[in-house]
């Protein structure tokens, strides 16, 4: 038995992608990169726009990649309740 085989037996909820989700965290994607370009072409990039409107965009944009990648609900559920712990955390 291969390696990658036995990680596939031994854990089978980690090689469980979910293609819709996959494909609409993609797109999601595509929009907001196309919504940071457009912000930075049209609307102007001063600091004020680069820090209210661009740098949010962009984590956002990871976040959505990492889902795209990943493809799985689980793992993005994990890292919005540890975001929102760390937000509790910074507030105290």
């Amino acid at each position: 038995m291969q390696d990658h085989e036995y990680r596939r037996k031994i854990h089978p909820e980690a090689y469980r992608r979910n293609w819709i989700f996959t494909g609409v965290t993609a797109l999601l994607f595509v929009a907001v990169v196309w919504g940071i370009v457009a912000t930075w072409r049209y609307v102007g990039h001063d600091i004020y726009i680069i820090g209210t409107v661009i740098v949010p965009a962009g984590i956002v944009a990871l976040f959505l990649l990492i889902a795209a990648i990943n493809g799985r609900k689980e793992v993005i559920k994990e890292a919005y309740a540890s975001s929102l712990e760390l937000i509790f955390w910074w507030r105290q």
